[in-house]
């Protein structure tokens, strides 16, 4: 409550010397609260199937745009999800690099699998990034591909 009459007692003396000085006063205190200009950025998800002798791979590749960077500690992480006909070789991935903040670019991410038939890829996608300077952020996408053809063997 202190802070609140303080700043209230504060305007209120600047408004009474000057109003438009209070004015100026106030907007270049509010400036220096404030990025110059807030960054724009966002990462782009994009994921395929890829054959692979005879099984699969699910391909997620991660792209940082404008002022985006992925985080490269705590990283980005791929789960396999349960899914009819689908058997995953491996439960899980990672993209790491412990002792560095941000990855040089875009990162990709596999998993292995193989398939009794045509069915669904399902797959949770776990990741950090940053607005540079701004803000950082855990993003989460689902990914869900058709998988309409299977390797024959």
């Amino acid at each position: 409550m202190r802070r609140r009459d303080l700043f209230a007692g504060l305007l209120a003396t600047l408004l009474a010397a000057s109003p438009a000085a209070a004015t100026t006063h106030l907007n270049a205190l509010l400036d220096g609260l404030l990025p110059p200009q807030t960054p724009q950025g966002r990462v782009e998800v994009a994921a395929r199937i890829e054959p692979a002798g005879e099984h699969f791979r699910l391909v997620v590749e991660l792209r940082p745009l404008g002022d985006a960077k992925l985080v490269a500690d705590p990283g980005s992480v791929l789960r396999a999800e349960a899914a009819e006909g689908i058997t995953w070789l491996e439960p899980e991935t990672k993209a790491l690099e412990p002792g560095r903040i941000y990855f040089d670019g875009p990162i990709t991410l596999a998993l292995s699998f193989r398939a009794d038939g045509p069915g669904e890829v399902r797959a949770r996608l776990d990741y950090a990034w940053c607005l540079v300077g701004f803000q950082c952020l855990f993003g989460e996408e689902r990914v869900r591909l058709p998988l309409t053809t299977v390797p024959a063997g």
